[in-house]
């Protein structure tokens, strides 16, 4: 049985395709573009080769090559972090332009089918509860080297002005005016 490569490549593939009405002219065409398009893979990072289903010809803009992508993720990161980067390696080599016969292109773009696009959903977590501090700030501080002992200081002020929040926020009623809490109520990290 003869492999893709080997039907694309006889001299009189175009030929017989067309007389016996297997496709159409147009069709062809894209397959054909579709099948010079795949030494591209040569440039596109191995880890995502995995990812990718499909290199084509975009319908819509004949200066854009599509690549099909079955991983939103991967997607992602193509278009963000290596599209303009090959792009811009085959503009600027017209040696490597020429012989993979990617003269007439200037924009490369990953894509996703919109039924792969579901699977991807993103969902957001509501936490029910917030995080307590358990610590009151009641611990001895052993830090001999200051530096260690002034950050162990700087969180038993941070763990007691939180509580201290707390319990201000606790005691107010809801028709009462809000209290303010100034800037130099907080504590910070001294260098």
């Amino acid at each position: 049985m003869k492999t893709f490569n080997e039907i694309l490549t006889t001299p009189n593939f175009s030929a017989n395709v067309l007389t016996n009405n297997y496709c159409s002219k147009k069709s062809l065409n894209f397959i054909l573009k579709s099948y010079h398009l795949q030494p591209l893979l040569k440039i596109i990072p191995i880890n995502m080769h995995k990812y990718i289903f499909s290199i084509m010809p975009s319908k819509k803009n004949s200066h854009e090559i599509l690549i099909g992508f079955n991983n939103y993720p991967i997607c992602v990161e193509f278009n963000k972090f290596h599209a303009k980067r090959i792009a811009s390696m085959i503009r600027g080599d017209t040696l490597m332009a020429r012989q993979l016969q990617l003269q007439e292109y200037q924009k490369i773009t990953g894509w996703m089918p919109k039924s792969n696009l579901y699977l991807f959903s993103i969902q957001t977590i509501h936490r029910q509860e917030m995080l307590y501090e358990k610590s009151r700030g009641h611990f001895i501080n052993h830090a001999v080297n200051q530096k260690i002992y002034d950050c162990f200081e700087d969180i038993r002020s941070i763990i007691t002005l939180r509580h201290k929040h707390i319990a201000n926020l606790e005691q107010q009623d809801t028709h009462s005016a809000m209290s303010t809490y100034y800037i130099c109520d907080t504590p910070h990290i001294k260098q």
